[in-house]
């Protein structure tokens, strides 16, 4: 629905998953077998993307968090390789040095220099210098940490997984089109949704006992980073007036946990239950299904008013 309403949230999540992904390349990168070369395209980049997207919409500078963790156990990885090889040593710390820099000039100077470029024109028309940058930051964030105002639609983020309040965009009146209705509402597909959130949860706690038995996978890893990133800072941060479509940006990233999640069974029980090799096809129906089924409380679409009450009956929206 965000993307549909043509909300400045899809260009920030579009960034984040374009960072996201030149990151998992730079940690796929195994620098032993490149004779120690830095993964320069990987880093500039994820480091563009994410400078763009930085200067759209904050929400990607909490995707930063998880591009730095990545980029921390990207390098431990590579340490521990080198521990193996001792007489790799002076390689690697020429390939840290270098990775730094670009990680430096990707993630930290380039972000400014694109942030200072969008407020160009602005700067250009108002003859206001550089400083007004930094004041357009302070002010938002003066705004967002001490907004006070209530909406009857509004929710916290530890309700955004179970989609206990969808957010109706618009609802035709009394005075529509008579036995019609229509509605835009912000929600997701159950199936992914849900599935998805849960499959995010089962995730994070293989990764965590992997982590232990030092076996965690980079796929699993990526998938887990980059969604906590995502969620974690909206029960941090001082704004308390959010809504569910502040889960937009996760949803891709519990997708991958579903995706993970379904690969997982597949390859565990394919051999002794041929029915498991469906699984996913049955998702992509089911999923597919329910997108048709609620496309008109999403879309706007006219419908008769006794279809568009039956739709009010069903979860997420009878919550």
């Amino acid at each position: 629905t965000q993307t549909r309403i043509a909300t400045i949230d899809t260009y920030g999540v579009i960034f984040i998953m374009a960072s996201a992904y030149y990151l998992l390349k730079f940690l796929q990168h195994e620098p032993a077998h490149q004779r120690w070369k830095p993964d320069y395209r990987s880093l500039l980049w994820g480091g563009l993307w994410f400078s763009v997207g930085v200067a759209s919409k904050w929400i990607v500078i909490y995707a930063g968090a998880g591009l730095a963790a990545m980029f921390v156990w990207q390098v431990s990885r590579q340490y521990a390789v080198v521990r193996q090889y001792p007489h790799s040593l002076s390689a690697y710390s020429s390939w840290l040095l270098q990775t730094v820099l670009l990680g430096t000039l990707g993630f930290v100077v380039l972000p400014v220099i694109v942030m200072c470029l969008a407020y160009w024109p602005h700067l250009h028309v108002t003859q206001l210098g550089l400083g007004e940058v930094w004041k357009s930051q302070l002010d938002m964030w003066d705004y967002h940490s001490k907004i006070q105002d209530s909406h009857p639609y509004s929710s916290q983020w530890y309700e955004w997984p179970l989609m206990l309040k969808p957010i109706w965009y618009y609802v035709s009146g009394q005075w529509f089109i008579e036995g019609k209705a229509s509605g835009v509402v912000a929600f997701g597909n159950p199936l992914t949704w849900y599935l998805g959130s849960l499959a995010f949860l089962v995730a994070l706690t293989v990764s965590v006992w992997l982590t232990v038995k030092k076996k965690l996978s980079i796929g699993l890893g990526f998938i887990v980073i980059s969604g906590l990133a995502q969620y974690l800072p909206w029960a941090l941060i001082p704004r308390k007036l959010v809504f569910i479509y502040h889960f937009f940006a996760s949803v891709p990233f519990i997708i991958l946990a579903l995706v993970w999640g379904l690969k997982s069974i597949e390859d565990r029980w394919r051999a002794q239950f041929v029915a498991v090799r469906a699984l996913s096809w049955v998702m992509v129906v089911l999923a597919g299904v329910l997108f048709a089924l609620y496309y008109p409380l999403i879309s706007g679409f006219i419908v008769s008013r006794e279809w568009s009450d039956w739709l009010r009956q069903l979860p997420p929206l009878s919550f």
